[in-house]
């Protein structure tokens, strides 16, 4: 079935690959810092901030891994921790891998004729598998490149934009609740992924009418 003037917008890390929560937890362990505590610092800078702080600046490509680092060892020191030496943010997503079944739902809905896009807060380029992502994509929203990161209003048009289709004809997956909320708020239909590959994507072929067909163990 040909599917005229539809997309697929997916987010990449926790859609595409593990989940960095269980890389980030590896390395915490491994530098006696509380699991989940990088985030959670991050995050509570950023709701320090009207711009959302350095974490926002990173995603927007506003400042390089080096200023980032440098705030997130400041935030670990004030809890009382005590950062390791060496980069930070390698070993932060050293055990994120592509996987999962949405790389092959974005292959049969590029088949039917359904436009697919990736649309990715970016923290810095190294975790991105390009070739494989060139392969399954017909454009690439990846927010430091584009200056403008989810849930911002502005990322998902630009998304329809380069795709040639209208918000309303989109579907977007992600695994974050405000990004999902974002996405609706300019006429998306947006799937919270939760873990559960055969839920989503289950609900991806039903609004985007096509047909999935999964390898099944």
């Amino acid at each position: 079935m040909t599917v005229p003037g539809r997309a697929l917008l997916l987010d990449y890390v926790g859609v595409l690959t593990s989940d960095v929560a269980d890389s980030s937890a590896v390395f915490e362990r491994s530098a006696g810092i509380p699991e989940g505590r990088c985030f959670e610092l991050l995050l509570e800078d950023a709701s320090n901030h009207s711009d959302g702080g350095v974490l926002a600046a990173f995603e927007r490509g506003e400042v390089d891994a080096s200023v980032f680092e440098h705030r997130l060892r400041d935030l670990l020191t004030a809890d009382g921790g005590a950062p390791p030496p060496g980069e930070l943010l390698p070993r932060l997503f050293a055990s994120v891998r592509t996987q999962g079944q949405l790389w092959d739902v974005a292959a049969q809905a590029r088949a039917a004729g359904v436009a697919t896009a990736l649309v990715s807060n970016s923290w810095g380029m190294e975790i991105y598998d390009f070739d494989r992502i060139d392969a399954h994509f017909d454009a690439q929203l990846i927010s430091g490149q584009v200056g403008v990161r989810k849930p911002d209003p502005a990322i998902f048009e630009l998304a329809a934009q380069q795709v040639g289709v209208e918000p309303s004809r989109c579907v977007f997956v992600d695994d974050h609740e405000r990004n999902v909320v974002a996405a609706r708020g300019v006429g998306m239909e947006a799937v919270l992924h939760q873990g559960d590959d055969v839920a989503t994507i289950a609900r991806v072929a039903a609004l985007l009418d096509i047909e999935v067909v999964l390898d099944r163990p």
